[in-house]
């Protein structure tokens, strides 16, 4: 028998990721912007916590978020046996909220698994180190994956090119790992 399986899109990043991936999996929207969940028809996290905006890129916030919003969580992966969080970890929903959510699933007994998009040279370094200590710190408790896109010096594109070249890295994993696993 097959084990029941979810994708967790976590933060603005993930949500936008998960969007366009094609994939016939249950999917969930998580985020602390209202926006943001508005718009991907997802599940708002840490309401008090953040009031009516976002984390605003504070970690610590998106940590607390989670914490406010745990039996939420709970009741979202209950039917499922394994998670695949999707998030970039330069934001403070997705660096925050990515390693609270991790620790939920693997306490209700899930099997857990992050693919993650790490920030670009060009974003503020802040973004980096939080990067950087959010894989730390989940790879202690679960397996991560991550994409680091190095762009061309010479690249004529857009930004937004970039980031959704990013993002279809992130689904060329998370696939080439489903098709590992099946």
């Amino acid at each position: 028998m097959s084990q029941k399986q979810l994708i967790m899109a976590i933060g603005n990043g993930g949500c936008k990721i998960v969007k366009s991936s094609a994939l016939e999996l249950d999917k969930v929207y998580i985020d602390t912007d209202p926006e943001v969940v508005e718009k991907y028809n997802g599940t708002r996290i840490g309401a008090k916590t953040c009031g009516k905006y976002s984390t605003q890129g504070d970690v610590e916030l998106g940590r607390s978020a989670v914490l406010e919003s745990a039996k939420e969580i709970e009741k979202i992966i209950n039917e499922y046996e394994k998670v695949y969080i999707i998030t970039s970890f330069s934001g403070g929903t997705s660096g925050g909220s990515t390693e609270e959510i991790a620790k939920i699933c693997i306490s209700n007994n899930k099997e857990v698994t992050v693919f993650a998009g790490m920030p670009f040279d060009f974003e503020m370094r802040r973004r980096t180190l939080m990067a950087n200590d959010s894989f730390k710190e989940i790879s202690k408790i679960c397996e991560v994956k991550t994409v680091q896109y190095v762009q061309d010096r010479n690249y004529k594109g857009t930004i937004g090119n970039l980031f959704e070249s990013q993002n279809h890295l992130v689904l060329a994993l998370l696939e080439e790992y489903l098709n590992e696993e099946n």
